[in-house]
């Protein structure tokens, strides 16, 4: 409910839809437990007749939970039918009850981006606002957009969608929110608040020490101002210095952002499986 609340209030919210859109219906894995195993050891002492009893319930135990799978999560799809109701509810009843307002909230005021201020200002750190910042021609600004909102929208939400299979709520959200940051066509830095999700996905229980150190180096990139490091490089007018790097430095909580998608969606679980493999 609350998800659509915020997303009827603010759009940027509804990438949270999608992230139980993808989840609701995702069949969970259902590998054979230790009991399994177990019986079906136990069941070989008691001469083939029971053998083949235990096998039979076996199967019958695996097929019915890979069938309880298969329907996916319960939990997420009643929670995407609520808050894709309220999210419905909220946005149709003020056009009953301020007719113009809502019209002309979603039939000009959505369309103008501007309205918010200049998009290609360095406090906007989504993909579209580092892509304004390098002043191409206007559709091919808008197609290289969407071709990386698909791109890094496609990755993110599959990730997200693997750590909650995993049962990594923390990560799966942590994702979602930078996909908030990244994807939305407006992304003012104060929106990149999410980064405290992702020190505390990328931290864990905080029992291991490379992920403590790379989620302090995280928290320290996020503090310092370094876009506006970038501004200043682009004021001194240096040969390469200040149109190459002063413009990735200027981006750099946007580019930071992306690598922040790999690090959660690639590098962190397999650094949590080989944790675990030097654990057993």
């Amino acid at each position: 409910m609350l998800i659509g609340l915020a997303t009827a209030v603010k759009l940027t919210p509804g990438v949270f839809l999608v992230y139980l859109a993808v989840t609701a219906f995702a069949p969970r894995g259902t590998a054979p437990s230790h009991s399994d195993s177990s019986h079906g050891s136990s069941a070989q002492h008691h001469g083939s007749t029971a053998q083949r009893h235990g096998s039979t319930l076996q199967r019958l135990g695996l097929t019915a939970r890979r069938r309880l799978g298969d329907m996916g999560d319960v939990g997420q799809r009643r929670a995407l039918f609520m808050a894709l109701f309220t999210a419905a509810v909220l946005t149709l009843l003020p056009f009953l009850v301020i007719t113009d307002d809502a019209r002309d909230f979603w039939f000009r005021a959505l369309l103008d981006s501007e309205r918010l201020g200049a998009n290609a200002a360095t406090t906007n750190q989504s993909l579209r606002g580092m892509l304004l910042r390098l002043y191409l021609p206007d559709a091919l600004t808008s197609a290289v957009w969407l071709a990386a909102v698909a791109a890094i929208g496609w990755y993110g939400f599959r990730q997200a969608r693997r750590a909650h299979l995993d049962g990594d709520t923390m990560t799966a959200v942590a994702l979602t929110g930078l996909m908030a940051v990244l994807l939305s066509p407006v992304a003012w830095i104060h929106h990149i608040a999410w980064i405290v999700v992702v020190v505390a996905a990328v931290a864990g229980s905080g029992r291991d020490p490379v992920r403590l150190l790379v989620a302090a180096g995280v928290w320290l990139f996020y503090v310092l101002p370094i876009p506006w490091w970038g501004v200043s490089i682009k004021a001194l007018e240096a040969p390469v210095l200040s149109p190459v790097a002063g413009k990735i430095v200027q981006n750099a909580f946007g580019l930071g952002a992306i690598g922040l998608v790999w690090l959660l969606g690639s590098w962190l679980p397999r650094r949590r499986a080989a944790a675990a493999g030097g654990a057993a």
